[in-house]
């Protein structure tokens, strides 16, 4: 361990060499800013056994919850205004100060901002900020002022709805309980609720509520009276979670009082519905946590937004069996699916959705947004094409729409390439299986995988292939699909 002494230094060289190391200390943090950002940008946090970059920064990189927080928000700040590198090497701006800013600064008023706020204080970019949008007047509000103890002299009530987030707040670090949405909100707000420790085994809760769960509140504290005489409100809170908890065990994990024994299942059964019983066995195992495991052997410790995962594709024959199911957080989900069908299929797949669906949108914003600096090229082999240039899939499948089956094909194609399969053996599968009465995306792959599995043993020539691949090109650029550089294996 190295020994901080000074006995020997003199004023001018401890002052000298003190700057030296304040000017080091942000050359460092530009970088790691920039390290940050790539690795948040690459999403390398999730082979790594982390749901997010904020559980990679505290897990692995050891950072404490706030500073972790702080970081990541001015790593992705910086990746969008790069200037914002050279102003924090050089000193001119602060992590603080670039958390502060962010949700203001846009391409045309960054360098003013930033020329503005350069060698501020923390006081000083507040004062900056409450200029460029003034902050709300703060609301009424009337609070008995505690006095025999009675639970009900502690409910504050807050005129204004509550608006959920997620995550720390950018600048304090204090917790807000509502996960509505993952992204972190852009507008500074007042904390809305936090927990803090009071004691080994006491903790404080404070959140703002709406005016309708304050009168559920204390329609529940009213009735409970008879077995909580005092209107305690942690007695209140208690039974109400009991109650929620066993309502969403049984929606979510299958639990019941009294479960059924297991009914057959028919061969006709849809492989997505999973029995209450499976779901049960499932949960028991993996205990509620996200089951991913690096190659490290770090297993993920994610609860919340788990999804259950096939590990087998259904499109390949997976079942809702115990050992063929596992729970995996969303973000280690879709890693599974862009590791085995491709990254470009699960990306147009996202695009596609929120295009369709707005309230996709939201959802699926920051993975699209990890994804848009990168250009998609999408490797189309064949599709199913007998005749001419205008005809395609739905030539052989003629209830489907020409564009539609067009899609579709183009789909099944991205998906058979990103689970490995070459270009020529994709050709082949797809054009053998041309004639299978298949209208969905599921039906579709298991009708060119069925193709390939009955014809893996033969060799064709590629030129058919390669002409069906040249037609079906011609038909995606003259269609409305999403953008996409179209190249040929």
């Amino acid at each position: 361990m190295r020994a901080f002494t000074f006995d020997q230094v003199s004023d001018d060289t401890l002052l000298g060499e003190l700057a030296a190391l304040v000017a080091r200390d942000r050359e460092t943090t530009a970088a790691l800013l920039a390290y940050l950002a790539e690795v948040d940008e690459r999403a390398l946090y999730l082979p790594a056994a982390c749901s997010s970059m904020h559980a990679y920064c505290v897990s692995v990189l050891h950072f404490a919850e706030e500073v972790a927080f702080k970081r990541i928000r001015a790593a992705r700040t910086a990746r969008r205004f790069p200037v914002i590198f050279e102003a924090i090497a050089d000193g001119r701006m602060h992590v603080t100060g670039v958390v502060m800013l962010a949700p203001h600064l846009r391409e045309d008023n960054v360098e003013e901002l930033l020329a503005a706020a350069s060698h501020a204080s923390k006081a000083e970019i507040e004062k900056l900020v409450a200029r460029l949008a003034p902050p709300p007047d703060l609301p009424e509000q009337i609070t008995r002022i505690p006095g025999n103890g009675h639970a009900n002299e502690m409910l504050q009530m807050d005129p204004d709805p509550v608006h959920g987030k997620v995550d720390l707040d950018p600048v304090t670090g204090k917790v807000d309980l509502d996960p509505v949405t993952r992204k972190v909100d852009p507008d500074p707000a007042p904390d809305r609720a936090r927990v803090t420790a009071r004691s080994p085994l006491r903790y404080g809760l404070q959140v703002t509520i709406g005016e309708a769960t304050r009168d559920k509140l204390l329609r529940a504290q009213a009735l409970l009276r008879h077995r909580n005489p005092s209107g305690d409100l942690e007695v209140v809170l208690d039974r109400a979670l009991d109650v929620l908890l066993a309502a969403l065990e049984k929606e979510k994990l299958g639990k019941t009082s009294r479960p059924r024994a297991a009914k057959a299942r028919s061969a006709e059964a849809d492989p997505r519905n999973v029995p209450n019983e499976v779901r049960r066995a499932v949960s028991e195992r993996d205990g509620e946590q996200c089951a991913f495991v690096s190659d490290e052997g770090v297993r993920c410790i994610e609860r919340g937004f788990l999804e259950l995962d096939h590990r087998t594709l259904v499109c390949r024959g997976g079942q809702p069996t115990v050992d063929g199911l596992r729970w995996l957080c969303s973000p280690h989900n879709q890693f599974e699916a862009e590791r085995v069908l491709g990254k470009n299929f699960m990306r147009e797949k996202r695009a596609r959705r929120a295009a369709a669906n707005p309230l996709a949108r939201e959802e699926t914003a920051e993975t699209m947004a990890r994804d848009a600096d990168e250009p998609i090229t999408v490797h189309v082999d064949a599709v199913a094409q007998r005749q001419g240039a205008g005809d395609h899939a739905c030539a052989a499948r003629p209830d489907a729409e020409p564009e539609a089956a067009v899609e579709l094909d183009r789909e099944v194609t991205l998906a058979m390439r990103g689970m490995g399969f070459g270009a020529g053996e994709t050709s082949r599968a797809m054009v053998d299986s041309a004639g299978a009465p298949a209208t969905t995306f599921e039906a579709r792959l298991r009708a060119a995988l069925a193709s390939w599995r009955t014809s893996r043993g033969t060799r064709c020539s590629e030129g058919p292939f390669d002409e069906a691949a040249f037609r079906l090109t011609t038909a995606l650029s003259s269609m409305a699909a999403p953008a996409a550089a179209v190249e040929m294996c």
